[in-house]
Order: structure tokens, then sequence, then C-alpha cells
């Protein structure tokens, strides 16, 4: 029987963060986004392009049309 070492968790966490800046109408209740920061962490990373692609996809999800 061979063993293998597992050198990856069987589990995923990954830890995010982000701010925004923003500027609201009072009046009008309109809110628009004047800055976003992102940070992930997210440990050994094998697929750069994946990864970019998931964090710009999770952000556009989550923002306003």
């Amino acid at each position: 029987m061979v063993r293998r070492k597992a050198y990856l968790s069987p589990r995923s966490v990954g830890f995010n963060i982000q701010g925004v800046r923003v500027a609201v109408h009072r009046v009008a209740g309109e809110i628009m986004i004047l800055q976003s920061v992102q940070a992930a962490d997210i440990g050994r990373l094998i697929n750069p392009m994946q990864c970019r692609g998931q964090l710009d996809g999770a952000w556009r999800r989550h923002s306003p049309s």
C-alpha cells in the first residue's frame, strides 16, 4: 500500500476583506462608490488567473448595477 502525504487540507478556508468609500445623496437616496479596496489571504496560489477571476466576480456580483 502506497501512502501519500497530503499537502493541502481537505477544506479550503479563505479570508477576505473589502473597504468602500461612498458618497450619499441624502435627498435622492443615491449611493456612489468612490473607492474600493479588496484584500484576500488565499494561501498557496496555484492559478493566478482563476484567483483574480473569482475575486473580480465576487465584487461584481455584490456591487450595484
